[in-house]
């Protein structure tokens, strides 16, 4: 083990993948026998080639596999809500603007009147001025 490795907080980071990688990178330094092909092969979810992807850029963390990456990079329970916690607040941030323009088209819709008479087109009402 390395006298001058520390272990990572998730306070020195910010994104969620700085600090994942960062957690593999301290358990390659750390565990001699850590690799992350071994690590994921139990994990149903993760897969090193993920890891990869994560790595670079190409792919997202996503909630679905938070709690199998946080395993795969050892997390304790306090990190590991921590670390899901933060996934959805980015997750929630990225929805608002789906929400706001569902909510624009939502927005052009008739405003119907509960009033009987003020609405024409209520079928009772125009047969009664028939």
């Amino acid at each position: 083990m390395n006298k001058n490795t520390s272990r990572p907080s998730p306070s020195q980071y910010s994104s969620p993948k700085d600090y994942l990688l960062a957690m593999i990178q301290y358990r390659k330094e750390t565990e001699a026998a850590f690799s992350v092909v071994r690590a994921a092969k139990n994990l149903r979810r993760v897969s090193p080639a993920l890891i990869s992807l994560i790595r670079k850029g190409d792919r997202r963390i996503t909630l679905d596999r938070a709690n199998e990456l946080a395993q795969l990079a050892n997390f304790n329970s306090t990190e590991r809500a921590y670390f899901i916690n933060w996934i959805k607040g980015q997750e929630q941030g990225e929805p608002e603007e789906i929400k706001s323009s569902r909510e624009s088209r939502i927005g052009r819709r008739k405003v119907v009147s509960t009033h009987l008479l003020s609405d024409w087109i209520n079928v009772y009402v125009k047969d009664l001025f028939q």
